[in-house]
């Protein structure tokens, strides 16, 4: 992808990127053009680029990879995927990461979701449609993974549901938490601003109009409070199914469609609660940075959530997709700003205490480079 996008995998590799030793040399693959990243001021970090094509990528390409990996000297190569079957991992002719690795540089890789192994195109059909999908691309992923040193999960959740469906793989398949957190970074007291927060793609997956219609569900019993959404629209049909609910229920005004923000700190510091309604998610970022700036937090018990939101005490789960009890929940802490208060203290106590910071994220990762590199 793009690594201007501002989705949570190009977020963390411009996290890694940010963080690395000044002495690293880095090279970018992505779907970038060389002009793109160079007006946007990468230039200075990065020591070269290599554009990758959309959609499928030949093996032509696969084979300029691996040349080009050879000619930069690379040390070490690390794939970053947003679900499993990236990067052509259920092809059984062999994709871009088994042809790198055949060069002999290490190879690794971060999934940053995983996916359904049964059915990639996420679509409704009969079990042994799903069956038979999977006997197609398993190979190709086992196969991919046969050529990798190791692979990250950004989740306990998703490191399982990697273990349970690769057995044979199990000790390359690793977990490291992920974060783009400041650890130094110091942040205000929530204000009074009667603000509800979500920072994400505007999709059917991130769950924004259960909340949209959870929240219209109790708009005229709160009326000072309003609702904003950040994030790039990626999907059409659920961006027009908010503005429905918003024309319909005549909450123009109140439920803000506020885009994309490469930095929404300034959200998070005007929000008093943070509600991450996904369907489908590997850790939730956003929800992590909300609990780290101090935010009372809701969020579905859905992927790596339950790992943020690890008990009552600094966050409240709802089972995922069920807008009536969001809508009870949501309306609780409107009520309750004591309560409001202290979930947000102990929400940003446990993520720190968890090491949940881009230092801790940088450091983990550099430790692995380093063994799968072969030294100390």
């Amino acid at each position: 992808m793009s690594i201007l996008q501002q989705g949570g995998v190009e977020v963390l590799v411009r996290s890694l990127i940010d963080a690395a030793c000044p002495e690293d040399e880095i090279f970018l693959i992505s779907q970038d053009a060389q002009l793109v990243w160079e007006a946007d001021g990468w230039q200075g970090r990065l020591s070269g680029h290599l554009s990758v094509p959309n959609g499928h990528i030949p093996g032509s390409w696969s084979r300029e990879l691996a040349t080009w990996l050879k000619k930069k000297h690379i040390d070490i190569c690390h794939f970053h995927f947003g679900g499993t079957y990236e990067w052509e991992g259920g092809s059984w002719l062999g994709g871009p990461i088994t042809v790198a690795a055949r060069t002999g540089v290490p190879v690794v890789s971060t999934n940053h979701q995983a996916i359904c192994f049964f059915n990639r195109a996420g679509v409704s059909r009969p079990t042994w449609r799903n069956w038979a999908a999977a006997a197609k691309v398993w190979p190709g992923k086992a196969r991919q993974l046969m050529a990798l040193r190791w692979e990250a999960s950004v989740s306990r959740h998703d490191l399982a549901v990697n273990r349970r469906y690769f057995p044979i793989f199990g000790p390359k398949l690793i977990q490291v938490y992920h974060s783009r957190i400041d650890a130094a970074r110091s942040v205000p007291p929530p204000p009074q601003s009667r603000v509800i927060l979500n920072v994400a793609t505007i999709a059917f997956r991130k769950g924004q109009h259960i909340l949209v219609e959870a929240f219209a569900r109790i708009a005229s019993d709160f009326p000072d409070w309003q609702l904003k959404l950040v994030g790039y629209f990626a999907e059409q049909a659920c961006l027009e199914q908010i503005e429905a609910v918003i024309l319909d229920r005549k909450l123009e005004g109140r439920v803000h469609l506020c885009g994309p923000d490469p930095d929404p700190s300034r959200f998070y510091e005007e929000a008093e609660i943070y509600v991450q309604p996904s369907l489908v998610e590997g850790l939730g970022l956003s929800l992590q940075e909300a609990m780290f700036f101090g935010r009372a937090c809701l969020g579905s018990a859905i992927g790596g959530i339950p790992e943020l939101i690890v008990s009552p005490d600094v966050g409240r789960l709802f089972p995922a997709g069920d807008i009536a009890t969001l809508a009870i929940e949501l309306a609780r802490l409107m009520s309750d700003p004591a309560e409001r208060s202290k979930l947000g203290t102990a929400a940003r106590a446990s993520i720190l205490s968890q090491s949940m910071t881009r230092q801790a994220m940088s450091a983990t990762y550099r430790e692995l480079y380093q063994q799968a590199i072969g030294y100390k």
